[in-house]
């Protein structure tokens, strides 16, 4: 839960989200909850009152810890949005992202044995 929703002083954004993107990473690649050390109210009185974010696996590259970094940053208006997480290099590195935007940019070209011959444009970014 973000310190926000736990806080519930000026309410709370979609920024909660990420918040939970970044501790469900953390959850996923460690099999441990964030603040897995504190039991229940010690774990929500850690998250609400510290200036601390989950312990960040070492086993994680340098861009992978960065991402985190950018998801779990306790300010939500400084937390990072969906779109430019997905730009992110941890994502956009990432083997099944690089296959995924090569198959689509194939797919999309027009393929002179299929009869299309209309010109495509892409605007790259």
């Amino acid at each position: 839960m973000a310190p926000e929703v736990i806080m519930n002083s000026k309410g709370y954004s979609l920024a909660v989200d990420i918040w939970s993107l970044g501790c469900t990473i953390i959850e996923m690649a460690t099999a441990r909850p964030p603040w897995h050390k504190y039991e229940g109210v010690a774990a929500i009185f850690k998250i609400a009152n510290s200036k601390d974010i989950p312990e960040i696996p070492d086993s994680f590259s340098e861009e992978g810890k960065r991402f985190l970094q950018l998801c779990l940053r306790r300010d939500p208006a400084s937390r990072s949005s969906a779109a430019q997480l997905m730009d992110h290099p941890f994502v956009q590195d990432h083997p099944a992202v690089r296959a995924a935007k090569s198959n689509a940019l194939r797919n999309a070209l027009p393929s002179p044995a299929d009869g299309r011959h209309t010109m495509v444009l892409f605007v790259l970014g």
